[in-house]
């Protein structure tokens, strides 16, 4: 099983988006989540990875945090190790950055 989850926040001005996407970064690495590679998107991006266990099972998680002009956005996608990629929550990132692209 796997879960992909998505948060899309939009500003009046691009530096309220910039404020809420180093906030949002500044939580993520404070939880544990370390930093991962992935290619940029919009604005500024960061990947981020977190295993956690749960009992004997661990879940994987991936984040793409992203700002477009003055949307701020967090698309993630978690699962069994082995399940998930960065690349699957990238997937998913590029496809709400191209409706923001869009309008």
């Amino acid at each position: 099983m796997v879960l992909v989850a998505a948060d899309t926040y939009a500003y009046k001005s691009p530096s309220g988006a910039q404020w809420d996407y180093a906030e949002s970064a500044q939580h993520d690495l404070a939880q544990g989540f370390k930093r991962a590679s992935a290619p940029r998107i919009g604005d500024a991006s960061t990947g981020l990875a977190l295993v956690r266990k749960s009992g004997k099972q661990s879940i994987t998680f991936y984040l793409i945090d992203f700002r477009r002009g003055s949307y701020d956005v967090t698309v993630g996608v978690a699962g069994l190790p082995g399940q998930v990629r960065i690349s699957d929550a990238l997937h998913f990132a590029l496809i709400v950055d191209h409706r923001i692209r869009k309008g």
